[in-house]
């Protein structure tokens, strides 16, 4: 797991079974969106983890494509 803190939280459109989804900046330069229908992304509250030390995990796809398998605060 890598250590950061969160630089910024923006709600992305819901995925198609509605479950919400959020791109998140982390101040080490780490940019991703979180997983479609992560359960763990129901926790999430923008203006409260910003400026936050977190550890996360970070999944990146064949194409290059990377989401966050983990943020935890």
């Amino acid at each position: 797991m890598q250590q950061s803190v969160i630089k910024s939280i923006s709600r992305l459109q819901n995925s198609k079974v509605g479950n919400p989804r959020f791109h998140i900046e982390m101040e080490d330069g780490t940019k991703a969106a979180t997983l479609s229908n992560a359960g763990w992304a129901y926790s999430i509250v923008p203006h409260a983890w910003e400026g936050k030390r977190c550890k996360y995990e970070i999944k990146e796809y064949k194409s290059g494509y990377r989401v966050f398998d983990s943020v935890e605060i």
